[in-house]
């Protein structure tokens, strides 16, 4: 086996590792943008209550750059980039009109869904 060879597995299957690794921190980032949209529509101390304590618990998010921290080497720049903004509007969601903005962090996590689709078939 070539160096090159063995070079191109290893970043193989470090980037299917992270695939593998980000998935459920998106399905629980979708989850925490589409309750912040609930509580944001909603009226009241309870529903002004709920919608602090979502804002504070805001772990996926932290995870979702903590995957990137660790992988950054492996996956390709443009998604690095896609994955940074996403963290980048989640992070800021607690200090915007959150209407627009879980409207914009929806749209860029399906954008990200989507360009990682279509990253994985193309490497097939």
């Amino acid at each position: 086996m070539k160096a090159a060879d063995y070079r191109t597995i290893v970043i193989f299957d470090k980037q299917i590792e992270f695939f593998d690794n980000l998935m459920p921190v998106l399905h629980e980032v979708n989850c925490y943008i589409t309750t912040l949209d609930v509580w944001s529509g909603e009226t009241g101390k309870a529903a002004r209550k709920q919608f602090k304590n979502t804002l504070e618990k805001n772990a996926c998010v932290k995870a979702l750059q903590e995957l990137l921290e660790q992988y950054y080497v492996y996956i390709p720049e443009d998604l690095s980039r896609e994955i940074n903004q996403l963290h980048f509007r989640c992070m800021i969601l607690a200090n915007s009109q959150v209407d627009d903005a879980t409207v914009a962090c929806t749209d860029l996590l399906l954008g990200l869904q989507n360009n990682i689709r279509e990253y994985i078939s193309s490497a097939n």
